[in-house]
């Protein structure tokens, strides 16, 4: 019986030795985690009262990168095609009840002609979330749904383990892990001039079968994440906040027994909001994620310790059909034994148009960087990112 390797963590060029088993989010999504978390996010808006209005949004992204050494990458191109959803309705003031997930297409084409894909759902997350007290205290219940891959065949863990690679801002990060469900807790307080937020999440992985025709079922490590933040108006106008958080991973079991143990992820993020000019805003940040090394149990071999720079800035400009939206982002990443790492530089711009009550959101980014898959080699790379996302009634 073969002991299985969980496609994120199979062996990737762009990961040196072994790709790291869970990414950490895209910055665009820490960003808006250490907006909601701070006071200012937490304020109850008109729509609570508006039970039972609907807010859902919809999208498609096509993101392509390509490798100007694709005998040392391995690989000459990556692509995925995502269209990810999410749907909201309060259901009565304070309880509100939320649907995510995502169809994708991942592909990869080989140095050697061949080449490898992965297609389909994502899993399905189900989130029903009240507000106790005096709306300071949230808490949430957490259930996804395994409706995406749950067992992979060779090619299709090659796909996904490099869509799984850190150095790559790709807007989706796996294809499912057979469902989990846990709780999210968070509050806010106002002491003096400073918002500060804490949240807790646990949520406690699903065993499955990993490999067709093998009779062992594979089950992820339970995962904790507890973070903390504060933010504080500056100069009347501006709103500079920090947000801390610490994630921690249980060990991956396969047929009872110990597999691998992820290293845990210690994230810092910065970000200063502030107005521009002709009632335009905008906001730069900063943000460095630190991941301990990780353990193959059963292999004897380790997986080493990264980090992961991200600084950016995005512009806000109103304008008579709506508004656009350009942003840059420089992403840093450095491993300990030297594999794996890069950089990738992002500029683009979206436009945000209302019609008819629809909110679309077309956008279109061009990307630059480097990659060392082994020891002494590198390679350029250059990708794109068309995008177009809808979206009907308030932000779910």
């Amino acid at each position: 019986m073969r002991v299985p390797v969980p496609a994120s963590a199979r062996r990737s060029p762009l990961n040196g030795k072994r790709a790291i088993t869970r990414r950490s989010p895209p910055v665009r999504s820490v960003v808006l985690a250490a907006a909601c978390v701070a006071l200012g996010a937490w304020s109850a808006p008109a729509a609570e009262a508006q039970v039972g209005s609907p807010s859902v949004g919809a999208g498609v992204v096509l993101e392509s990168y390509q490798f100007q050494s694709k005998e040392s990458v391995g690989m000459e191109s990556v692509t995925l095609l995502s269209m990810p959803f999410l749907a909201g309705i309060r259901l009565r003031p304070g309880t509100h009840l939320q649907v995510s997930g995502a169809w994708a297409s991942g592909q990869i084409e080989r140095a050697d002609g061949t080449s490898a894909d992965i297609r389909g759902l994502t899993d399905t997350r189900i989130q029903l979330e009240t507000v106790l007290g005096t709306d300071r205290l949230r808490v949430a219940g957490i259930l996804e749904l395994p409706t995406g891959h749950s067992r992979y065949t060779g090619d299709e863990a090659d796909a996904a383990g490099t869509v799984a690679a850190d150095l790559l801002p790709f807007q989706i990060t796996n294809w499912g892990g057979g469902g989990a469900f846990g709780i999210h807790t968070s509050t806010a307080y106002q002491v003096g001039g400073f918002g500060l937020g804490a949240s807790a999440t646990y949520l406690v992985g699903r065993e499955f079968e990993v490999f067709s025709g093998e009779d062992a079922s594979f089950r992820p490590g339970n995962q904790f994440a507890v973070g903390v933040a504060a933010d504080r108006t500056v100069r009347l106008a501006g709103k500079a906040a920090i947000h801390l958080q610490m994630v921690n991973y249980g060990s991956d079991e396969f047929a009872g027994s110990s597999l691998y143990r992820s290293g845990s992820r210690y994230r810092a993020l910065g970000s200063y909001a502030f107005p521009g000019p002709r009632y335009s805003s905008a906001m730069v940040y900063g943000s460095i994620t630190h991941r301990t090394r990780g353990a193959f149990l059963q292999l004897a071999e380790e997986t080493s310790s990264q980090n992961l720079l991200s600084v950016g800035a995005v512009l806000r400009m109103p304008l008579r059909w709506g508004a656009l939206v350009p942003a840059a982002d420089f992403r840093l990443l450095r491993s300990a034994d030297g594999l794996g790492q890069g950089y990738v530089a992002t500029v683009g711009a979206g436009a945000e148009r209302e019609m008819a009550g629809i909110t679309l959101v077309p956008s279109l980014r061009a990307r630059l960087g480097r990659v060392v898959p082994s020891e002494d080699v590198r390679s350029g790379l250059w990708g794109l990112e068309l995008g177009l996302t809808a979206r009907l009634g308030g932000a779910p």
